[in-house]
C-alpha cells in the first residue's frame, strides 16, 4: 500500500500486505502484466485474521488470508473496518509495526498527517506550502509532518492559536476534525444543531452541525458531541472514512 500525490507525482514509502506469490498461479493474456497485483479490499475475519481481495495479472482475482497487521485491533469492533481501510489506503501504517493504538489521541501534527494522505487518496491537491517560520514553535514540528502542516495552514484548514503559536503538540479535539472537513468542503451552509453541547455560538457549531447531519460524526451519547474532547485514533479513521463513503 501506499498514496500517490497527483500533483508532485511522488509516493509515500510503501507497505507491503500480499504478493503475488501468495495468490494461486494465474495465466496472463498480456506477458508483462504477470506480476501485477492490485488491492481492492481488506475484510477482517471472526479469527481475527483479515481477507486481502485483488486483481492478479491482467484479467483473474484472488484473495489471501493474511493475519490482521495490528495485534489491539480485534475483529468486531466498531473501528476494525475503518482501521484496516485506513491502514490498506496508506493513510496510517501504525503507532508501530504491530499496534494500532486505537484509544490514543493525537496531538494536531499527526492529525493533520492522517488528513493530508487521507486527502491524497481523494484526488485533492496538496503541493500547497505555506511559510510557518513567523511561529515560535515551528521547529517542534517533526520531519514527516513538515508537508502537511504547511499544507494545512497553506489552505487554511488549521490556523495558529494565536498569531505566533502553531501548537504542533498540542491535542486535536473532535470539534477540530469536523471543522477541517467543514473546510474541505468548502463550508457549506449551516443545519440545525443536533446536540446540547454545541452551543450556536460556538466557533464549531457550523462544522460539527453539517458533519452530523451527513453522516460523518456522530455524538457520544446522551444528545451530545463533547466537541473539546481529544479525538482518538480510532475516532479519526472513523470519521474519515465516513467522510470518504460520504464523498
Amino acid at each position: 500500500a501506499f498514496i500517490l500525490d497527483p500533483a508532485t507525482s511522488t509516493v509515500t514509502e510503501p507497505v507491503v500486505i500480499g504478493t503475488k506469490s501468495c495468490y494461486p498461479a494465474q495465466t496472463p493474456k498480456v506477458e508483462r502484466l504477470a506480476d501485477c497485483c492490485f488491492t481492492t479490499g481488506i475484510l477482517p475475519r471472526e479469527d481475527g485474521l483479515v481477507d486481502l481481495y485483488s486483481g492478479v495479472g491482467d484479467s483473474d482475482e484472488g484473495r489471501i488470508t493474511i493475519d490482521n497487521p495490528f495485534v489491539d485491533v480485534p475483529a468486531g469492533q466498531w473501528y476494525t473496518d475503518a482501521v484496516l481501510w485506513a491502514y490498506e489506503s496508506g493513510i496510517t501504517t501504525g503507532a508501530d509495526a504491530t499496534h494500532f493504538n486505537p484509544g490514543g489521541t493525537l496531538v494536531r501534527q499527526n492529525m493533520v498527517t492522517f488528513l493530508m494522505r487521507f486527502a491524497k487518496t481523494m484526488g485533492v491537491d496538496t503541493s500547497a506550502r505555506a511559510d510557518l517560520s513567523g511561529y515560535t514553535e515551528a521547529g517542534q514540528i517533526l520531519p514527516y509532518a513538515m508537508d502537511a502542516m504547511q499544507w494545512a495552514v497553506k489552505v487554511g484548514l488549521i490556523q495558529g492559536v494565536t498569531p505566533t503559536k502553531l501548537d504542533p503538540r498540542g491535542n486535536s479535539t473532535r470539534a477540530q476534525v469536523a471543522t477541517i472537513l467543514y473546510a474541505l468542503e468548502g463550508k457549506p451552509e449551516n443545519t440545525a444543531n443536533q446536540f446540547g453541547d454545541v452551543a450556536p455560538t460556538a466557533w464549531y457549531y457550523a462544522p460539527v452541525n453539517w458533519c452530523a447531519t451527513n453522516g460523518i460524526v456522530v455524538g457520544t451519547g446522551n444528545g451530545n458531541y463533547e466537541p473539546q474532547r481529544d479525538v482518538t485514533r480510532e475516532e479519526l479513521v472513523t470519521i474519515l472514512r465516513s467522510y470518504a463513503d460520504y464523498l
